[in-house]
């Protein structure tokens, strides 16, 4: 690969290699917490749901490297504008799969997964810039240019780079100062996480997703039906949600003090 003349499928497949590695490091992550709370936390997916992830993650990808690969700087490199483009895309991608139109509840369902999908693909890509007020294609075009040196200083594939945990710290350092590390994995932040907030912003909206899917009732038996399954959310659930937010608060800091001291040591 050269800087000069580098390709969107270039691009793309240097975002893939990032996102394997944050993919494995979720994995170990969820693994870790499972192990602290006693339980499994990395349930089977289904083969539909494994199809729109990949889906998802190859079209989102597309459409960051095109973006990158033609530098225009007067288009924001992604947003959530992109997602109805995205979910048009996938449902399209779903139905030539099945051989079949998705009716209405399953495209709901699919939009609902490629909205949780989205998110936590932009968090992953936001969590590259430590200083939100930067030029993300001047950010970005700087975390490739300093793999591809990386690289050539190596004498190995690009996409090489982030397959040994070494040479992955090598980039952070070239990338981020310590401080910036610091700013970027701010220990604090998970202090404010509570299970309350996931329960409003994650659970709940499911949950009325689901209701909104699964019943054809009248607007007020709905709140009827949505105040039961709230009440038995409580009961039931959130008392293990509260033990893992904890769990993953704890194992959080861990991680971040782990990964400072091997980094910059």
């Amino acid at each position: 690969m050269k800087k000069s003349n580098l390709s969107a499928k270039e691009i793309k497949s240097l975002l893939m290699a990032k996102n394997d590695v944050r993919m494995f490091i979720q994995k170990t992550f969820n693994k870790k917490i499972g192990e602290a709370i006693h339980q499994e936390i990395q349930p089977e997916e289904s083969p539909a749901q494994v199809a729109v992830k990949n889906g998802f993650t190859n079209q989102f990808f597309d459409l960051i490297a095109d973006r990158l690969s033609k530098n225009q700087q007067d288009i924001l490199l992604f947003s959530s504008s992109d997602l109805p483009l995205l979910t048009s895309a996938i449902v399209k991608l779903v139905e030539k799969e099945q051989g079949y139109e998705l009716d209405v509840d399953e495209r709901k369902l699919i939009e609902k997964l490629i909205g949780s999908l989205f998110e936590g693909m932009l968090g992953m890509l936001h969590d590259m810039v430590p200083d939100s007020s930067c030029n993300l294609y001047v950010e970005y075009w700087r975390w490739i240019d300093t793999v591809l040196n990386l690289s050539a200083e190596r004498g190995i594939p690009a996409t090489e780079i982030f397959k040994t945990e070494a040479q992955c710290d090598e980039i952070t350092r070239r990338l981020y100062s310590k401080e910036q590390f610091l700013v970027q994995n701010n220990k604090d932040i998970l202090g404010k996480f509570t299970a309350e907030k996931l329960k409003k912003t994650i659970i709940l909206p499911i949950l009325n997703a689901m209701i909104e899917v699964e019943t054809g009732e009248e607007e007020e038996d709905r709140e009827e039906i949505r105040q039961e399954l709230e009440k038995e959310l409580e009961k039931e659930v959130m008392p293990q949600i509260r033990i893992f937010v904890e769990a993953a608060k704890n194992i959080g800091r861990e991680w971040i003090d782990k990964e400072i001291n091997r980094i910059y040591a």
